[in-house]
């Protein structure tokens, strides 16, 4: 349980809970993502590995002197599970928190 008030804490601060959009074709898809963007690539791998996700390189930055930054990206069912779990822990992202899993409802809700 330890870690998800540390995960709470971690995406509060530094975590985007976004809605995402995919055109394929004629179609528009919306589903909900986490995003955490990190020159220190330590906590990203911490995330990964209690809450599963990927991690990438961004591209390189602009100005020598700023350093390398990793993204994070959590989605589909560990995502709604973490945020299921996280929500009464969240003050700041509680609102992007509670957008998703609405979102989430509604996806599973048949038509």
């Amino acid at each position: 349980m330890q870690y998800f008030f540390w995960a709470a804490g971690f995406i509060d601060g530094e975590g985007n809970i976004q809605i995402r959009h995919l055109k394929q074709g004629d179609r528009t898809y919306h589903y909900p993502a986490l995003r955490i963007n990190q020159v220190d690539i330590r906590p990203l791998l911490r995330m990964k590995d209690i809450f599963g996700g990927t991690i990438h390189k961004r591209k390189p930055p602009a100005n020598p002197k700023w350093q390398q930054a990793y993204e994070y990206t959590l989605q589909g069912d560990n995502l709604r599970m973490l945020l299921e779990t996280i929500l009464p822990l969240l003050t700041v992202k509680d609102g992007q928190a509670r957008e998703a899993l609405e979102l989430y409802t509604r996806l599973s809700t048949p038509l």
